[in-house]
């Protein structure tokens, strides 16, 4: 449960966060003020997303701690390739936030795009239901869902200690979801400014 956890409060945590930040600037006109800057949109984007990345980062390594040494969770894996995994993760969510909020016109409309976004993954993860007992259709589309690939690598780490060369795979899924929603937030953000 605990590489479960992590996911979903991971996803919840830095989609929200981030999406409801953004969309209260746009709403108080706060972020007109960064539009006159000399910033271009992906430079305003990594200066949203790097301050939760921060935060989100170390509500990760709460839960792990908490994992480990409150409910006995083993590590027996690479921790450095954990680190790796949730780093991915948690800025290929962030990016989604921002993704989220570029779509967004009100903080209720960014709440309402989060749980859109969260529900897909707490169900077609692998964490609630396994995806070996889903029908075929919920197993193809999970492979669309990133959480699914932070919970392999959480699980391969954590409770079996295989290695890079077992999880590269998963690793690779977490690493085209970041750069791909991080491509997508920018050229969304670059467009929303230009309007």
């Amino acid at each position: 449960m605990i590489p479960g956890i992590i996911g979903l409060v991971l996803t919840m945590f830095a989609v929200l966060l981030t999406a409801l930040s953004i969309v209260r600037e746009v709403e108080s006109r706060m972020l007109e003020s960064l539009l006159v800057a000399p910033l271009r949109p992906h430079e305003m984007v990594l200066g949203k997303v790097l301050p939760y990345l921060v935060i989100a980062f170390g509500v990760a390594l709460l839960v792990l701690a908490l994992g480990h040494w409150v409910f006995g969770v083993p590590i027996k894996g690479s921790l450095s390739l954990l680190l790796l995994a949730m780093f991915l993760f948690v800025l290929g969510s962030l990016a989604a936030g921002v993704l989220i909020s570029t779509l967004a016109r009100t903080q209720v409309q960014a709440v309402f795009g989060t749980y859109a976004y969260a529900f897909p993954t707490i169900f077609l993860s692998g964490f609630v239901f396994p995806i070996e007992g889903m029908p075929r259709f919920f197993q193809l589309l999970s492979y669309l869902v990133p959480a699914r690939y932070l919970i392999e690598v959480l699980r391969g780490v954590m409770l079996k200690g295989v290695g890079f060369g077992v999880l590269w795979p998963h690793l690779l899924a977490l690493f085209l979801f970041s750069a791909l929603v991080l491509f997508l937030a920018s050229a969304r953000f670059q467009r929303q400014v230009v309007a």
